[in-house]
């Protein structure tokens, strides 16, 4: 099995501020593919149906993630995967931090909405 399997397995859960398990590993301790992986399963996770919750969208999941991701996931790699989402238009391309967006229950498409604005996003 190669190393690069080997740290993913182990570290995926690690977080950059050393909260995470089972090491408590810092950033510069954690392995590149391994931080890839904690960045990848986390959106896997919430934009899944799951037997406890349904799929959240790609908005609600990037804003969330924005929410967690400052001592959770390495910074360049949460902004890969928003830059990458917005190049699909998943979520918004410019103009718009996650963090601005709000869930919206009146929202007929389920879809989240800058604040303050009436603004719908569509993938």
């Amino acid at each position: 099995m190669s190393d690069i399997v080997l740290h993913v397995s182990l570290q995926h859960h690690e977080k950059v501020d050393g909260s995470g398990y089972p090491g408590k590993l810092t950033n510069e301790q954690i392995d590149l593919y391994a931080k890839l992986s904690a960045v990848c399963d986390v959106y896997d996770a919430i934009t899944s149906i799951r037997a406890y919750k349904n799929s959240w969208e790609p908005a609600l999941s990037v804003r969330k993630m924005a929410e967690w991701s400052h001592g959770h996931f390495d910074q360049r790699i949460y902004e890969a995967l928003y830059a990458a989402l917005a190049s699909t238009r998943s979520v918004p391309s410019s103009g718009w931090h996650p963090t601005d967006w709000v869930w919206s229950s009146g929202n007929p498409n389920n879809r989240c909405l800058p604040q303050n604005k009436s603004v719908f996003f569509h993938h």
